[in-house]
């Protein structure tokens, strides 16, 4: 049986971040996946979920307490739930101390997360869109002024290869 719920979750506040869920979100339903996007204070029972997608700004190398918090969860009461990370952060704004891993790499490892992926964004506008960023194999978000819109082959990709991996699993 394929993989049909899944939960998109972000610690809000970021508006990048809020901007990589709502794609991966829009990208996992157009795959044909029943799509749940909720902020992580809000996650009840884990029951209901057939995979996790979770996500964080990185601030100085850390993810929000919630989000933190919600990962530790999913692994506790959950541990067989597919689980996938993604952090965001200010381009221009290195997303961790360059002589340490970022806290969301150390946290993919304690959780088993099947992969994290990091999104880095432009420092003017109020919200991100997300574009490729030329030779740097790190997705870039741009402002837009207006959300996620277009332009967004990263995140876009990123959700396509979720949605397969889930499709093969359940095969």
């Amino acid at each position: 049986m394929y993989t049909r719920h899944l939960l998109v979750v972000v610690a809000r506040g970021a508006q990048v971040s809020d901007g990589v869920a709502d794609r991966i979100a829009v990208e996992l339903g157009r795959a044909g996946l029943d799509v749940e996007l909720a902020p992580p204070a809000s996650v009840g029972s884990l029951d209901r979920y057939d995979a996790v997608v979770l996500g964080s700004e990185l601030v100085d190398g850390r993810w929000h307490v919630d989000a933190r918090a919600l990962a530790q969860r999913i692994r506790d009461e959950a541990p067989t739930v597919p689980l996938w990370l993604f952090s965001s952060h200010r381009s221009g704004h290195p997303s961790h101390p360059r002589d340490r891993r970022s806290e969301a790499d150390e946290l993919a490892a304690r959780t088993g997360a099947r992969e994290h992926r990091e999104f880095a964004a432009a420092a003017h506008g109020r919200r991100a869109a997300v574009a490729e960023a030329p030779g740097a194999g790190v997705p870039t978000v741009e402002s837009t002024g207006r959300g996620v819109s277009g332009g967004e082959p990263g995140i876009a990709a990123w959700a396509a290869s979720i949605a397969e991996q889930l499709r093969l699993a359940a095969t």
